[in-house]
């Protein structure tokens, strides 16, 4: 994307007048002649326009390209790399960039992971668990757990594990938990890819399936019998080169069979060879 400074936007602006400016004034001693004779018709021919380089030519096209998008994207989002400290000072920040920028922290952390554990800082530590456990996405709408002990609100059972005192104890499995009704904006997603159709689209629907298996069964049994055969016009030309293959082919097979009765004949021995030799 090509940014849009100050100085861009006045060379611009410049070109435009530039390439659009009036035809300038008459000299003084023009004036005073063409004053002194008022019977002289006066002139509306304006001066050519001047001509723009290529180099003003793209500036302007790159420009309007420019003025174009910027309505589709939404703003003038940059792809360039920002500076991360800030954001692994405060993880909740995380949240409010952009997939670019949050790939790139997500690279930086992996890169940090892959070293020595003992040499990450706090903050890397804090951003990994926010970005893992953090309250955001699929977890939105938790208790915040980056400070606090708590116990996060989709773990996959109702009560805390116990461990057994004796042989005699009883390990039972405990119930499980619906993870779709853990949280307020859960619910709401759940009930998005659950959402049943109203009569009419049923209708609608039903009609496609029905009409979609009459043309299979159609296509399967019915079709073929009911198909229009008739002569087709042969081109000449077709004809033409379908007769030059097959005499090609049929020279090229017989070459070959001479070929191989002539190194046949080559290799038989006459009865008196053996005297011979």
């Amino acid at each position: 994307m090509i940014p849009r400074t100050r100085s861009a936007i006045c060379r611009v602006n410049q070109l435009r007048l530039y390439s659009t400016a009036p035809t300038p004034p008459p000299s003084s001693s023009t004036s005073s002649t063409s004053s002194t004779s008022s019977t002289s018709p006066t002139s509306n021919v304006s001066a050519p326009r001047r001509k723009l380089s290529a180099k003003e030519k793209s500036e302007l096209v790159s420009t309007s390209f420019k003025s174009i998008f910027e309505g589709v994207l939404g703003g003038e989002e940059t792809f360039e790399h920002i500076d991360t400290k800030p954001i692994f000072a405060s993880p909740r920040k995380f949240t409010t960039l952009s997939q670019f920028h949050r790939d790139q922290v997500i690279e930086e952390l992996e890169k940090r992971m892959k070293q020595n554990w003992n040499r990450m800082t706090p903050e890397h530590k804090r951003m990994a668990y926010f970005i893992s456990y953090g309250n955001w996405d699929a977890r939105e709408g938790f208790e915040n757990n980056l400070v606090k002990d708590h116990k996060p609100e989709d773990l996959p059972f109702e009560k805390p594990a116990r461990l057994a005192k004796g042989p005699n104890d009883i390990v039972k499995e405990l119930p499980l938990r619906d993870l779709w009704q853990v949280s307020e904006k859960r619910r709401e997603d759940y009930k998005k890819m659950t959402r049943r159709l109203d009569p009419v689209s049923k209708v609608v629907v039903y009609l496609a399936v029905i009409i979609s298996m009459l043309a299979v069964y159609r296509d399967k049994t019915v079709g073929e019998s009911e198909m229009i055969v008739g002569d087709v016009p042969d081109s000449p030309l077709m004809l033409a080169d379908l007769k030059r293959q097959q005499e090609y082919e049929a020279a090229e097979l017989k070459k070959k069979q001479e070929d191989e009765e002539a190194k046949k004949k080559s290799k038989a021995k006459k009865w008196y060879y053996l005297w011979l030799k």
